[in-house]
């Protein structure tokens, strides 16, 4: 009796890696793998057939005596031992490992009947009878800790960055090219800035210097103007920063608050969401390359949630304003302009009046008898001196003169130096020093004609107490001619005419809420001159009418101001244009001077003199849209008290344009002290708006 067993068909599959861990693992490594087959049914099996996904090469051989014939056919018990290999990609090493999953299928007839058996690998070098395939992570696993290749070591392994790629278009590819998390930078001109500062705190602590501290390595801490840090753990992260002391923060880029990077997946790994370093220029990309971008900030955030495997976030830039060499300059050059606007104005305003001065001297001078002058020395070298200081404010001045004639040439030789100390509250302290030769002779007794060369040096040392302080000081020449002469109507002309040139220098400290801006740099200048007059006296019995006309012109250039600007580390050069300042003045006045008579030296008594002068006027300045005209004049009475050395004296000021009035009133006091080396004045008033003015004037000769 024959038994008959049912047909059972089975497959044992085996499949083994050469390692289960591959340390240094990079693309192009290579896991190998032996997988074995064996027939543990009870029946033959054909058509015997390995799959294996992940290889392609799997090859077998014969072993234990099997298929020895090369039947094709897996006998029972028979085991065919295969071999297959698989190449390391990038993907594999981000994902950090491999898991292999082969099966085999084997194939019997019976009663005209083919059955299929299908068997499906398991884990490392379990025998696995299995007819389905196992779950994810039950196959053979090879983890892979991989020698991450950082080209740029930028912390992003280059995988993950394109050798090819070039995102800020500076020529170097991505892989190759530096990318922190994000740089300070300035806003205005793209230059990246140094000496800033981040502090990364997160749920273990803060961390806030280079290295690891509560979960939180730093890598750049934004010192050289770039920040890279990393976080050991999922969670939530702020990042405060210390900003480069060139410059402030933003005002019109703040930040946008809180990123999720998971949010960035879209933008692939690793995630840019701004620019980057133009090569090593030390300026963004979006500003050396419109090709790139605009150079409009980008959005920056400064809390972070970070799980696992978000990608790397680079480009979170930090805006900072007022930080461009173009900006230095441009924030102080209008305070700057207006400050040497004002002082060219008064050098030239103040060379012209002396000019004036010159001519009315010589007109004095004339009406003088040059026979009574002796011959060499008319003055000896002699000094005279005024302090005055009123509210505040005040001045010290001062004049040198020497006087000389030569009989035989008939010229006369004058030498006159000037200085003064000025303190006032708008310009603080000026100094001013001069010089001045004068060569004049008399053409004829109606005429007298002269030519002057002089120097002068001042310095105006400026404290506003609103922020401005420093000096503008300058050296200047000048020279010309002057004379007088004598109408056919017995009127008198004095006239002049010059030029000066010069040179302007500064020092000045704007302080503002942003902090402190060093301005310097200098200008040179140059001017003419000219004015004439027309006057004469008439004795009228009762009173002695002395009318004047007359006019000044005056028309200055200045070259551009170089200008160099300096806040902390930051430097910018510039230049400002100077206006042209051009002043005009025309004006008729007349004295009218009654009372009694002065009496001679020698004669000791008192007496009164009376003085009524109106005056009328028209200014032209180019600094003025319309000519300013109008009428003024003073009224003034003194009383020479012989016996004290005392005058007494009051005056009245009244001065009006279209625009604008003024008036006043003095009273005052003058005393002859150490014996006529000196006099002592004292004043009280009253301007139109009620202010009083009280001060003291001393005035010596020394």
């Amino acid at each position: 009796m024959t038994t008959l067993t049912a047909a059972s068909p089975q497959l044992t599959i085996t499949k083994t890696a050469d390692s289960t861990s591959v340390s240094g693992a990079v693309v192009g490594s290579v896991v190998s793998y032996t997988i074995t087959v064996k027939n543990t049914g009870n029946v033959d099996l054909t058509s015997v057939s390995l799959t294996d996904a992940l290889t392609s090469d799997e090859a077998w051989s014969a072993s234990d005596g099997g298929d020895a014939n090369g039947s094709g056919t897996l006998n029972v018990n028979e085991t065919w031992t295969y071999t297959a290999s698989y190449t390391v990609t990038s993907g594999d090493l981000s994902t950090g490992s491999i898991e292999n999953v082969a099966y085999v299928t084997g194939s019997y007839t019976t009663g005209g009947v083919t059955t299929t058996t299908t068997s499906y690998s398991g884990s490392q070098g379990q025998a696995s009878t299995a007819s389905t395939a196992p779950s994810a992570g039950s196959g053979v696993v090879t983890n892979l800790v991989a020698t991450i290749l950082d080209t740029d070591g930028d912390g992003k392994p280059d995988n993950l960055e394109s050798s090819s790629a070039d995102r800020d278009g500076d020529g170097i590819s991505d892989a190759q090219d530096y990318d922190p998390q994000g740089y300070f930078y300035c806003q205005e001109d793209g230059a990246i800035l140094t000496g800033g500062s981040i502090s990364v705190t997160g749920p273990l602590g803060t961390n806030s210097a280079v290295g690891t501290s509560n979960g939180i390595t730093i890598i750049k801490d934004g010192s050289d103007g770039s920040y890279q840090w990393v976080a050991s753990s999922p969670g939530t992260y702020t990042m405060t920063m210390s900003y480069p002391r060139r410059g402030i923060p933003s005002t019109t880029h703040l930040s946008s608050g809180s990123l999720t990077l998971s949010s960035l997946s879209a933008l692939g790994n690793p995630a840019s969401i701004g620019h980057s370093e133009y090569g090593s220029t030390g300026v963004m990309s979006n500003f050396m390359d419109t090709n790139i971008g605009n150079d409009a900030p980008t959005a920056f955030y400064t809390t972070f949630v970070i799980g696992a495997g978000d990608p790397y976030l680079i480009g979170n830039n930090i805006p900072l304003q007022n930080c461009s060499s173009e900006t230095i300059v441009e924030e102080v050059k209008d305070r700057v302009t207006d400050t040497l606007v004002e002082d060219f104005r008064r050098t030239v305003e103040m060379q012209q009046r002396s000019l004036s001065n010159i001519s009315r001297d010589a007109l004095l001078r004339m009406t003088e008898s040059y026979d009574d002058l002796r011959c060499g020395q008319v003055e000896e070298l002699d000094a005279n001196g005024i302090a005055e200081f009123k509210n505040g404010e005040g001045i010290l001045a001062g004049t040198i003169n020497q006087d000389f004639y030569n009989c035989l040439s008939g010229e006369r030789i004058i030498d006159e130096g000037e200085f003064s100390f000025t303190r006032t509250d708008n310009l603080g302290v000026e100094a001013m020093f001069s010089i001045r030769r004068q060569w004049e002779h008399i053409v004829d007794d109606d005429e007298l004609r002269g030519r002057y060369l002089g120097v002068d040096f001042n310095n105006s040392n400026i404290d506003n107490g609103a922020g401005l302080s420093g000096s503008v000081k300058g050296f200047g020449i000048s020279g010309g001619g002057y004379g007088a002469f004598t109408t056919d109507k017995e009127l008198y002309v004095d006239y002049y005419f010059g030029g000066s040139a010069g040179i302007r220098g500064f020092n000045l400290d704007y302080t503002d809420a942003i902090g402190a801006v060093a301005a310097s740099g200098d200008f040179i200048y140059g001017a003419l001159f000219a004015g004439a007059a027309l006057s004469g006296e008439k004795d009228m019995t009762d009173y002695v009418v002395t009318p004047r006309v007359g006019f000044d012109v005056a028309l200055a250039r200045a070259s551009d101001a170089n200008i160099q600007a300096e806040r902390l580390n930051l430097t910018g050069v510039g230049t400002i244009v100077i206006p042209d300042h051009r002043f005009g003045n025309i004006y008729a006045e007349a004295i009218f001077s009654f009372g009694d008579e002065k009496p001679e030296e020698n004669v000791m008594q008192d007496y009164w003199a009376y003085h009524v002068s109106p005056r009328a006027f028209c200014e032209f300045t180019s600094r003025a849209t319309a000519s300013a005209c109008g009428l003024g004049g003073y009224i003034e009475a003194k009383l020479y008290r012989y016996e004290q050395e005392t005058d007494l004296g009051f005056r009245l000021d009244v001065s009006g344009t279209r625009n604008s009035r003024s008036m006043s009133i003095e009273l005052l006091e003058e005393r002859v002290i150490f014996g006529g080396l000196g006099t002592v004045t004292s004043t009280m008033g009253s301007a139109l708006n009620g202010a009083m003015n009280v001060s003291t004037t001393l005035e010596m000769q020394y």
